[in-house]
């Protein structure tokens, strides 16, 4: 849902602007396209009339969603209050899973190779996908998203939140003169990474060797490596 709205207001406007927020979108729109889009058949209820691999689970991936949204949120806010790159963080993290969405509903016995993999101690949630079908669900999901025209920095943050080191050089550099914009700056690929790892390494439910990890190559890289405490304490307060 939150793809589509964007997708329509960077539409209306001709695509000569860039809309990375949920705000611009609902002003670029308005409150009665904005309705009419809520009324519509969302991203996951159109997914659930799809038939599901067995141990995957629609609720669990939406509440997942949502909770790295908002450790995005509180992460970039210990940065700035800037309302924009807020909210930029925000709708990234309740897109960053949306490629588990293609693969699960269009490739779902595939799919269910990747949970059956999962369960094998040697077996990183990325091997499993990489091995299952040639891709992550980061590369797809980032792929969708560009498509539809989401801008750059959220399609980014998306395609390389499980890895941001494996960046392509020229995007890294990009990413990294963002971030250099203010010594205490975080980026939207940043916050989502660290977003993911937070929400990951406190659930129960998921086994450790499916856990995303972090990426101490990027963090080093971006020299925020001793933030990772206060990223902790600001997420579980």
């Amino acid at each position: 849902m939150t793809a589509k709205l964007l997708q329509l207001a960077h539409a209306a406007h001709g695509g000569d602007k860039r809309i990375t927020c949920v705000v611009d979108a609902v002003e670029m729109l308005g409150v009665e396209a904005i309705r009419s889009l809520v009324l519509m058949p969302g991203i996951f209820e159109q997914a659930a009339e799809c038939e599901m691999p067995e141990g995957f689970g629609l609720s669990r991936l939406w509440e997942h969603a949502l909770k790295v949204a908002e450790y995005a949120k509180r992460i970039v806010e210990c940065d700035t209050e800037d309302p924009a790159l807020i909210d930029e963080a925000y709708t990234a993290g309740l897109l960053h899973d949306i490629g588990f969405l293609i693969v699960s509903t269009r490739l779902p016995e595939i799919f269910s190779t990747v949970l059956e993999l999962r369960k094998n101690d040697s077996y990183s949630l990325t091997k499993a996908e990489r091995e299952a079908f040639g891709a992550t669900h980061a590369d797809m999901g980032g792929f969708l998203l560009d498509l539809w025209g989401i801008p750059d920095h959220i399609v980014e943050a998306i395609s390389f939140h499980l890895h941001p080191a494996s960046t392509p050089e020229k995007v890294y550099g990009h990413l990294m003169s963002h971030e250099d914009e203010d010594e205490e700056s975080i980026s939207t690929l940043t916050a989502i990474h660290v977003a993911n790892y937070l929400c990951e390494e406190d659930d129960p439910m998921i086994p450790d060797q499916a856990k995303a990890e972090i990426d101490n190559e990027h963090l080093e890289a971006i020299g925020m490596m001793e933030r990772m405490e206060e990223w902790w304490e600001v997420c579980n307060k």
